[in-house]
């Protein structure tokens, strides 16, 4: 009876302590910058599932990627990857990691609830928790063809790259469950510098807008 207490109780202090660590690891890392994964209907029709991307990220003007603390943070590449499930119909869960250039270690928790889907068009509320993020989003995505999608994913809220990002992307269904992802958009902070002209002249104006771009692709389950 002993042993098998011990080993309730190992397996106990096991599973607690692998909960600990993700919970520590979600809420104390950034949020990606990409909204990956798509909000469009999953590869092949598929609710569930997992996707890799490559993200690059800078500011407006090129040279102020080498000026200030947080320069090295702002410009670079990264890698990131997804995992999002439905557990109920219409409501979605996620967890995004990744790191490159532009931070160590990123990750983030991902909600997701639609509130209109039909063949062609799908609309919701999604919100992203993370230590340094986090972020309510509205998306709207819209059948281009038969197999591609398109959306805009807009969301406030506080964020290591800006507090206002504007991403658009394209989803394109390849088949045998896989999907090619394409994602443009831009963050800025209108609450920086509430005098444009004085922060013109400091040379800090062009630092408050950063844009990105992601490719990858995502197979659904």
């Amino acid at each position: 009876m002993s042993k098998l207490w011990s080993k309730v109780a190992a397996d106990s202090a096991l599973r607690a302590s692998t909960l600990l660590a993700l919970a520590y690891f979600i809420f104390w890392a950034c949020a990606p910058a990409a909204t990956m994964p798509p909000p469009v209907p999953g590869p092949g029709g598929h609710d569930n599932q997992w996707g890799l991307a490559v993200t690059g990220t800078s500011v407006v003007n090129p040279g102020s990627c080498d000026a200030g603390y947080f320069a090295p943070f702002n410009c670079g590449a990264d890698v990131q990857g997804w995992m999002h499930w439905e557990p109920r119909p219409r409501l979605g869960i996620g967890f995004t990691a990744g790191g490159g250039m532009t931070s160590i270690g990123v990750a983030s928790l991902d909600l997701r609830l639609r509130l209109h889907e039909s063949e062609y068009e799908r609309m919701g509320f999604s919100l992203r928790l993370g230590s340094m993020a986090a972020q309510a989003g509205w998306y709207l995505s819209f059948a281009a063809g038969e197999k591609v999608w398109i959306y805009a994913h807009p969301s406030v809220g506080l964020s290591f790259y800006a507090p206002v990002e504007v991403p658009i992307g394209l989803s394109i269904d390849l088949g045998n469950d896989w999907a090619l992802n394409t994602e443009l958009g831009v963050g800025f902070d209108p609450f920086e510098y509430a005098n444009w002209e004085a922060a013109a002249s400091l040379g800090y104006a062009d630092r408050n807008v950063a844009g990105w771009g992601s490719v990858g692709f995502s197979r659904g389950f």
